[in-house]
């Protein structure tokens, strides 16, 4: 038993045990050779509905949905998909992962192999370095022999005090500047410098020293000289300029200076100034929105409260029971009492709804409207049943439609053309 295996026996052997047994029959009908079989490679198999169901014992459904989780958790997967009459090749995904650990080995060994080389091929070129290093310093150490052996050679000053300085480090620092000028130097011209030098009570090499500079100043002016043509004018610079000079450049640099901290400081409290701006924006609009929200839960809860005040007095309303003297009661006030049974039924729900005492002032207007109605001109109008006005004709004497009639009747008499006392003219 392999660990795929393993993990669907763990996971289906007890609760679904077709899925266990269909996998199975998968793993015992694979390729697991390495080569082609009938035109399977390794891990593909052949598949059809009626020769597993029937080795299997399982229904049409139960195999196409035990096939479905297998290919869903990525157990196989479908290669080619048959037509009727033909067999769908299907493949074990297992064998994806010995191929992959194949290859992974196959890579390690040709990478081990490829390392290597490459270190054999750095050991020989580190062998061919350090010979070839050999032979280098063998050759510079010729050459500083070779040169150390030939004095009659005229060498410039520059090339013999490097060569003397990396080379030689033991010849001292008096023979290179005396040879640096005995050959740049006339010795008449050495002769008058160490004349005037002969009182100053200097080292040798601090002689040495200034002997060389003094020649260099005395040259460098020989060669202005020799550049000015006759019937040329030459050019002065008196030194005390230098220092007046040098104080207008201090005063620019400080000046430039001091208009760089100017604008950086004015740059800095702008952008300061921005973002308390910023800062202050939001604050306001964060204000306004909390005081907005602080509203509009306000708003809420008001309304929310009034909703369950409503609600309870509604359900005080319907929760309570009534009575069967209220039912009575009502019943007896009402003048025609035809349609008893119905009316009867539907009392206690008005009565719930609207309350007894908006009920019996409905029967009272009402009987006040029909008596009036009699007194005006119509003697004949009768009471409805009772059946009838507990339907819906005490809609109208309730006490809000009822207001709202009465209105409507104040307003029509108020709208009424009375004639004036002009109109009231005497013939």
């Amino acid at each position: 038993m392999n660990s795929t295996e393993r993990e669907i026996y763990d996971k289906y052997a007890y609760k679904k045990t077709h899925i266990y047994l269909v996998y199975e029959e998968f793993e015992r009908r694979v390729n697991s050779t390495e080569n082609e079989y009938d035109g399977l490679k390794k891990g593909e198999c052949r598949f059809d509905y009626s020769s597993w169901e029937k080795r299997l014992n399982l229904t049409h459904k139960v195999m196409i949905n035990s096939i479905k989780m297998l290919v869903k958790e990525e157990y196989i997967e479908q290669r080619v998909r048959g037509k009727k009459g033909t067999q769908s090749t299907y493949f074990l995904t297992r064998f994806l992962e010995q191929n992959w650990e194949q290859n992974k080995e196959q890579n390690w060994e040709q990478k081990k192999d490829s390392n290597i080389n490459t270190l054999d091929n750095i050991k020989e070129q580190k062998e061919e370095r350090n010979l070839e290093q050999k032979k280098v310093q063998s050759s510079i150490y010729n050459n500083l022999n070779i040169k150390s052996n030939i004095n009659n050679i005229y060498y410039s000053s520059s090339e013999v005090e490097k060569e003397l300085l990396e080379n030689n480090k033991e010849i001292d620092e008096e023979e290179i500047i005396k040879n640096r000028i005995l050959n740049n130097y006339s010795k008449s011209l050495i002769e008058k410098e160490l004349l005037k030098l002969k009182n100053s009570k200097l080292n040798k090499l601090e002689l040495l020293k200034e002997l060389e500079n003094n020649l260099k100043f005395i040259s460098s002016n020989k060669n202005i000289k020799n550049k000015i043509k006759k019937g040329t004018q030459s050019t002065y610079f008196l030194t005390r300029f230098n220092s007046e000079f040098d104080q207008q450049k201090k005063q620019q640099n400080y000046q430039q200076k001091e208009q760089q901290n100017k604008t950086s400081n004015i740059n800095a409290l702008e952008d300061i100034c921005q973002q308390n701006y910023q800062q202050k924006d939001k604050q306001k609009t964060v204000h306004s929105s909390i005081y907005n929200n602080l509203d509009i839960i306000s708003n809420n809860n008001i309304n929310s409260s009034l909703e369950l005040k409503n609600n309870s007095n509604k359900q005080n309303k319907t929760n309570k029971k009534v009575s069967e003297e209220e039912i009575n009661k009502i019943w007896n006030m009402y003048p025609k009492k035809q349609g008893k049974g119905y009316a009867i039924k539907k009392i206690p729900n008005l009565i719930k709804k609207y309350g007894i005492e908006q009920m019996e002032r409905c029967i009272k207007r009402y009987i006040e409207y029909v008596e009036n109605e009699r007194k005006t001109g119509f003697k004949d109008l009768q009471y409805k049943n009772g059946q009838t006005f507990f339907n819906s004709g005490y809609m109208d004497y309730l006490d809000e439609n009822f207001e709202e009639i009465q209105k409507e009747k104040s307003e029509k008499e108020n709208n009424l053309i009375l004639p004036r006392k002009e109109d009231d003219l005497s013939f």
